[in-house]
């Protein structure tokens, strides 16, 4: 009974390389080049590639390496789910900060999922109360040195 089940395993697995590998045409990735490119056809595979950046912050005196000459600060800081960054004509800064509503029912299986990889790609876990969420944030710099003199946050309800 095991054997049979081995062969079985191996003649599936087998069949399935031959397959993928019938079903891949070569493709000329020169001819995606141009004002006309030839694109691949789309695929939909059962489970799609999927990568989620790590959310990293700053550390303390840490800042991103840049050129020789110019020189990297935050501005803003404990910012949560920063969506939209208008500048005013006066300079001043809105940041629009939100989540999804609560309580919104799960109507399909990969909304459980998506929430989940949303909750890794929106930095969740430090250990620290997430920030108030919701709000439109004016970030005002009144002396124009690069630092935010006055921060007003307006909730959104």
């Amino acid at each position: 009974m095991l054997k049979r089940f081995a062969s079985t395993l191996v003649l599936g697995v087998g069949t399935a390389t031959l397959l993928t590998a019938c079903s891949s045409e070569p493709f000329d990735t020169a001819s995606q080049i141009g004002a006309d490119p030839v694109l691949p056809a789309p695929e939909q595979p059962l489970l799609p590639d999927l990568k989620v950046a790590e959310v990293v912050g700053w550390q303390d005196g840490e800042t991103p390496t840049v050129p020789e000459g110019l020189v990297v600060t935050a501005y803003a800081q404990d910012l949560a789910n920063p969506r939209t960054v208008h500048t005013l004509p006066n300079g001043d800064i809105l940041v629009v900060q939100s989540k999804a509503p609560p309580g919104k029912p799960v109507e399909r299986p990969k909304d459980i999922i998506r929430d989940f990889i949303m909750s890794i790609a929106s930095g969740g876990g430090g250990g620290e109360p997430p920030p108030e969420t919701n709000l439109i944030t004016l970030l005002r710099d009144t002396n124009r040195d690069g630092t935010i003199d006055e921060r007003f946050d307006l909730c959104v309800t």
